[in-house]
């Protein structure tokens, strides 16, 4: 049983340093008072706690008499035990959203780009436990202590603190696992895919005890991994203890149970919750995976607390999830893939996956503006998430899915963020207006686009080319506002794209810290072009595809040494589109074989065939021999004159003579 003090409490961020020394002496004062009161009725003393007026015994009905009776007690009320919710019924699903999914959903990426990993922030998991060897945790675990009724500490006591602490425990197969999971979506990180909180430490708080027989009824396994609210509130107080140690941005507790249609702030839970939030520390819990559509289970039901409901990938709610009208916030929890110990990974669901997205938002926000209390930050994600309805009932509630960047003030990530949905380019040459300001890296981005610059904010494009030949990628126009660097690859896949060419700096004209690169072409190969900018700069550009090669006449009708009708057009198809208002009858030309004089004629030119039509305004003489000439001052569209296959020296007219039936 938990035991209620009478004495006075308030949250200990609103008091001076000598106000709080004061409470904590009345705190312990009461409790000395009534284990005196109790001496010899058959009691013992589980937990005592520092900063809250309440402490927790095992104690005879005898005992339990003498505590109404005390004037140091106000209420008792039980210990309850609460379980960590994973739902073991949801169906696995080959396109499940792993942390590379999810992490995006919520944008922190976005934040990860600027600078907002959530380095120098902790989290604390309150759960079985965490495997601080595996790989995706490694170095991250710097603070642990466990909490276990049932003496299942590493130590084989009621409670342990230091290295080594806060392992998983190894009773219970499908339970244990769990806090790692949880460890590793909050704050995990690797190669390819990271938790939310990529740079933030980690506090493992083994709060969970062995049952057997009983106590496992309802539950898949026997023995199971229960939790005490007594030894919760004692892991809670630890994280509080290390508040100017730690910097502690959040407690993450996926675990509970009950029913509750409204919030239920007499759970003892609630003081310690309010001290943690007086010091700007957010208690985020998950709300239980009965389904409910009107009620969570506690902890999650205390006002002050951060309670979080699951949605799925496609952002409805997820079919386990507990909702209620005072639910705090949604986040993906549907099937993610993250940490179990030894070191692999594995699907879980539940509002137990929901929940450690908040916890590492509440890292990356905190990172961003470390005096933001827990009421601001809670606002921020309610105010700019994503609306999601729960339509399981009508009339369900609407609640946010929270969007980090939002939040954070961030702009989103451009639409060419990420390698799949780069911007398309098509034809010889190409020009478009691009930024990669709020873009993120990939995993699997090159590492490096030259020798100098890592990857961070890429953006991406696509060009198949049209024709074998030269081609000039620059981004040298005087549009770019910051330092670019340029990338093109072949390839169908990040992590084995094959680089082409690469640049820094090399515009001589426009934005001299623009780039520009040359390649040969090859036709109907597939191009990818990287912007980044060096040095982790941003901003806007325009990035240009510019064909190099000469464009030629490639055809005539009639050809060469042909004959025509005296009434026909002379038609010359081109090997590119060229710039309409160069195709004249200035350019275009065509005389009587012998004379000099050019005669009159119209010229058209159709871009979609890419053909000139000469139409003379006379029809041809019959028997009469004549020469068609197209000057070099037609230019393609990347500027280029026409070439004639002609000598180094330069290029010739394309001249060309037929005669008339």
């Amino acid at each position: 049983m938990i035991v209620r003090l009478r004495t006075d409490f308030v949250p200990e961020g609103r008091l001076s340093r000598t106000e709080a020394a004061d409470q904590r002496d009345g705190i312990e004062s009461a409790q000395a008072g009534l284990q005196e009161h109790l001496r010899g009725t058959g009691y013992q003393t589980m937990r005592e706690y520092e900063t809250i007026p309440y402490i927790a015994l095992d104690a005879s009905p005898r005992a339990l008499q003498a505590i109404e009776r005390s004037a140091f007690a106000t209420d008792v009320v039980e210990d309850h035990l609460d379980e960590a919710y994973v739902d073991e019924s949801a169906p696995q699903d080959l396109d499940a959203p792993s942390l590379a999914q999810s992490t995006p959903l919520v944008q922190a990426p976005s934040m990860w780009a600027e600078g907002f990993t959530g380095s120098g922030r902790t989290v604390a998991v309150l759960d079985t436990g965490v495997d601080s060897a595996h790989p995706f945790l490694s170095g991250k675990v710097v603070e642990e202590a466990c909490y276990s009724a049932s003496s299942n500490c590493p130590n084989g006591r009621t409670s342990q603190t230091g290295p080594g602490s806060g392992v998983p425990c190894t009773y219970v197969a499908s339970g244990c696992p769990h806090g790692t999971h949880v460890a590793g979506i909050a704050a995990g990180r690797g190669s390819t895919f990271s938790g939310v909180a990529k740079g933030a430490s980690i506090m493992s708080v083994q709060v969970f005890s062995r049952f057997t027989g009983s106590s496992c009824a309802g539950y898949s396994e026997d023995p199971c991994a229960l939790s005490y609210t007594s030894d919760q509130i004692a892991g809670l107080e630890k994280v509080f203890s290390l508040r100017s140690t730690r910097n502690f941005s959040s407690v993450n507790m996926s675990l509970g149970g009950g029913r509750y249609i409204s919030n239920c702030d007499t759970d003892p839970r609630k003081q310690i919750i309010d001290n943690l939030r007086s010091a700007s520390i957010a208690t985020v819990i998950s709300p239980g995976n009965d389904g409910y559509t009107d009620a969570v289970g506690a902890p999650a039901c205390i006002s002050s607390a951060v309670s979080v409901g699951s949605t799925t990938k496609f952002d409805t709610v997820s079919s386990f999830s507990n909702s209620a009208s005072f639910l705090s916030l949604l986040a993906p929890g549907d099937l993610i893939y993250s940490s179990v110990p030894g070191g692999g990974f594995d699907y879980f669901s539940g509002t137990s996956m929901a929940a450690p997205h908040v916890t590492g938002a509440w890292a990356l926000l905190k990172h961003q503006d470390p005096p933001a209390s827990v009421s601001t930050i809670l606002s921020k994600l309610q105010s700019k998430g994503l609306a999601v309805t729960d339509n399981r009932v009508a009339g369900g509630v609407t609640k946010s899915r929270i969007r980090i960047a939002d939040a954070a003030g961030i702009p989103p990530p451009p639409p060419n963020d990420n390698f799949a949905n780069a911007r398309i380019f098509s034809g010889y040459s190409y020009a478009a207006n691009g930024t990669n300001v709020g873009a993120t890296p990939e995993g699997g981005d090159p590492v490096k686009v030259s020798s100098s610059s890592y990857t961070n904010r890429t953006v991406w494009y696509q060009w198949k080319a049209p024709f074998s030949g030269p081609v000039e990628i620059d981004t040298c126009s005087y549009y770019t506002d910051f330092d670019t660097v340029l990338g093109v690859y072949t390839g169908s896949a990040l992590g084995s794209l094959t680089q082409t060419a690469a640049n820094d700096d090399g515009c001589e004209v426009g934005n001299r810290n623009g780039s520009r690169v040359t390649l040969m072409a090859t036709k109907d190969t597939t191009y990818h072009i990287l912007v980044d900018g060096y040095a982790d700069s941003k901003g806007n550009f325009t990035v240009e595809v510019v064909d190099k090669l000469p464009p030629k006449v490639a055809s005539t009708n009639p050809s060469s040494g042909g004959k025509v009708a005296p009434g026909a057009n002379i038609k010359a198809t081109f090997s590119e589109p060229m710039q309409v208002n160069g195709v004249n009858a200035t350019t275009y030309k065509l005389k009587k074989a012998g004379t000099t004089g050019f005669l009159g004629a119209t010229v058209t030119y159709d871009p979609a065939t890419r053909q000139a039509t000469l139409n003379p305004n006379n029809n041809l003489r019959s028997g009469s021999t004549y020469i068609a000439t197209v000057t070099t001052d037609p230019h393609d569209e990347s500027g280029n004159p026409l070439d004639q296959n002609a000598s180094v020296d330069g290029y010739q007219p394309k001249t060309w003579k037929f005669s008339v039936n």
